[in-house]
């Protein structure tokens, strides 16, 4: 065999170019340990370890929201992105046609950056106080909760505030002329406390599961329409934020090794002394008279448990004015709604019982059946 310099040269150089194994057990090793530590960050938000979730983004950024309100001396929101449909586009005075919101998301690029951020997005923001030249603004940009997980769409529904905005992140695009983009907010006042709640707080819950976003089109935009969302869970299975009704102070519910071992419930957490519930039907997708035989006959089998009231509704026909999809149901002779169920002994019994409301498919077409709740003592 010829030993010739070149060739010699050109062994080493091929040598040169592979790994031995130990290196590549040494690379191995490496990407192990990595994948363990970066799973729990991925996973722990939400996962077993209910603590992973008070040191996430959205327990600082709650609470990042609550200082920037003490420190301004002005109202703070945390908004959050719901369901195309559940965003509000309106304008005072006005009957907004569903092409104007159509165009809108579609050709406002923040609006349509938003469509892919539903049910997973949120940002700071404030009104301003115009009063003494200060604008708008927005103290953070768009996050999103980690893959995987999503907000709720009925807790969503259900938090005591919302806040027009004046335009939007990250360009600022406005709308136009007099109309508005509502979105669902959580409010805190110039004393960092939650405005819309009561004593007991505010309840947010985030699910596992993740959000596929709408289709786009071929100019590379959503399409205006709903993302699809997974299955809510039951309340057991989801993780619960509570935001403190007096301090403004966010945490995380959870409960201890010793609770799961004797098989308590997370609900058991949340307080019963003034967290007492009544459940309101607001608007229906079909007359009122017939919806209210139909929940008559189907209520006592989904609800077996809770007593359904049958003079929920007491208005007369003449007030039954459809608006787009729903009839608005009408106040009583006392100039108020009755409740559909009452005495609901917990925020999380009451949301659990509001989803199924409002999720039945039969009514979906419509536009479905929209429900809230309220504290008995402040209602």
């Amino acid at each position: 065999m010829n030993y010739s310099p070149d060739n010699l040269k050109s062994k080493r150089s091929l040598m040169l170019k592979g790994f031995s194994l130990v290196e590549l057990l040494a690379v191995v090793a490496i990407m192990l340990l990595i994948l363990k530590l970066t799973l729990p960050t991925l996973d722990g938000l939400l996962g077993k370890n209910g603590k992973g979730m008070a040191r996430g983004q959205l327990i600082g950024d709650l609470n990042r929201a609550r200082l920037l309100a003490l420190q301004n001396g002005s109202p703070v929101y945390l908004v959050f992105m719901p369901l195309y449909e559940k965003a509000l586009y309106s304008m005072p005075g006005v009957k907004v046609k569903p092409e104007w919101k159509e165009s809108y998301f579609k050709t406002n690029l923040d609006a349509n950056s938003l469509l892919g951020m539903q049910l997973t997005g949120y940002a700071i923001y404030s009104e301003g106080r115009p009063k003494m030249g200060l604008p708008p603004k927005w103290h953070s940009d768009w996050k999103r909760l980690p893959e995987g997980f999503s907000f709720d769409s009925t807790t969503l529904d259900l938090l005591p505030h919302s806040v027009p905005v004046k335009f939007l992140k990250p360009r600022g695009e406005r709308a136009p002329q007099g109309f508005r983009l509502t979105l669902p907010a959580i409010k805190y006042n110039s004393r960092g406390v939650i405005e819309g709640g009561n004593l007991s707080g505010v309840y947010l819950s985030v699910s596992k599961g993740g959000v596929f976003p709408p289709l786009i089109d071929v100019g590379g935009r959503y399409l205006p329409e709903n993302a699809d969302w997974p299955e809510l869970q039951m309340p057991d299975d989801r993780q619960w934020l509570h935001i403190n009704g007096v301090t403004g102070r966010s945490g995380v519910m959870e409960l201890t090794e010793d609770e799961v071992e004797n098989g308590i419930s997370i609900t058991s957490k949340f307080p019963t002394s003034v967290s007492v519930f009544d459940i309101y039907i607001t608007h229906s997708p079909i007359l009122p008279s017939d919806l209210e035989r139909e929940l008559k006959a189907i209520c006592p089998v989904l609800f077996p448990r809770t007593v359904y009231q049958p003079d929920w509704l007491d208005s007369t026909p003449d007030e039954w004015i459809p608006n787009g999809q729903h009839y608005p149901v009408p106040l009583g002779d006392d100039e108020k709604l009755n409740p559909i169920f009452t005495n609901i002994n917990n925020v999380a019994e009451a949301i659990e019982i509001i989803r199924v409301l409002t999720g039945l498919s039969r009514y979906a077409e419509q536009g479905g059946i929209r429900a809230v709740y309220a504290p008995v003592k402040n209602y």
